[in-house]
């Protein structure tokens, strides 16, 4: 008879796949020299190094930890190349291509693709995140979501779960390295949208308009701007400048009109994504 693994067990095998990154805070010499000490550790005596040494060799490299340790001379490292190849205690004592491999491979879309596939999904289905809510703070846990066990995923780590749980097939796209980046699945998913911010100049945004639209889009905005009445509201929340425009432009009785079809648009919607969260429910009850 199999003996069927406890809660807290696949969440400690959860956790020991994923590598813990340190705070490292830009600038700061306690936070450098923290993490130089545990990539060193980590280093002596290792034959190949693992998924950790390059999570902590790439956030080494991105926060240029180099700026602010000294090199055996008593001077600044200047360069990425420099630290790896200094001597202990100083560097990392590495010739620079090991750890450069090691960080290419970290970064490497595919194998990040299917490192997730393989894993188990960190996000709960809809209908609630309770445990291991997705946030957007900072990198690094807080001191009580740590207190508490709760796992956050931010950024690329983020997408990757909601493109394991929503869309696999485009995960496994780039898995296959038919698509070229996450950013590219993100994209045809719709979690990532292009977005353009521009000075509330009429001259900046001329010049949005003529570097980023062909002459057909060119037209269309002209068109538009000629016929503000063929602009239709932005989806989802109606932000405060539009409902102001469109309170200074539409007569009381259309307004009044508009305004309840948006309600009743968006309370269509929640009761949509709550009989989905209910029906994911039921069948993860059943199975």
């Amino acid at each position: 008879m199999l003996e069927m693994p406890t809660r807290s067990a696949l969440a400690t095998a959860v956790a020991a796949t994923v590598p813990v990154v340190p705070h490292v805070r830009a600038g700061s010499v306690t936070d450098a020299k923290l993490l130089r000490a545990r990539l060193q550790q980590l280093l002596a005596g290792l034959e190949r190094a693992d998924e950790t040494v390059a999570v902590l060799a790439a956030t080494a490299q991105e926060k240029r930890i180099y700026l602010v340790l000294e090199d055996p001379q008593g001077r600044y490292f200047t360069d990425w190349t420099s630290f790896c190849t200094a001597p202990v205690p100083w560097g990392l004592g590495l010739d620079v291509r090991v750890v450069d491999a090691l960080v290419q491979e970290y970064r490497d879309p595919r194998r990040r693709a299917r490192l997730v596939l393989e894993a188990p999904l960190l996000l709960r289905y809809r209908g609630g995140q309770l445990g291991h809510a997705p946030t957007r703070g900072a990198a690094a846990p807080t001191p009580d979501a740590a207190r508490k066990g709760k796992r956050t995923v931010n950024g690329t780590d983020y997408v990757l779960q909601r493109l394991k749980r929503d869309f696999p097939e485009l995960l496994q796209q780039v898995a296959d390295g038919t698509l070229p980046s996450i950013r590219a699945a993100a994209e045809q998913a719709g979690l990532h949208r292009r977005m353009l911010r521009v000075l509330d100049t009429p001259m900046a945004l001329a010049r949005l308009i003529v570097t980023t639209f062909d002459a057909a889009g060119q037209g269309e905005i002209l068109d538009l701007v000629q016929h503000p009445e063929k602009i239709t509201a932005p989806p989802g929340r109606n932000s405060a400048a539009w409902k102001r425009y469109r309170e200074a432009t539409t007569p009381p009785d259309e307004l009044a009109r508009e305004q309840a079809a948006h309600r009743a648009a968006v309370d269509a919607g929640r009761r949509e994504r709550n009989a989905a969260a209910e029906r994911a429910r039921r069948a993860r009850s059943a199975a």
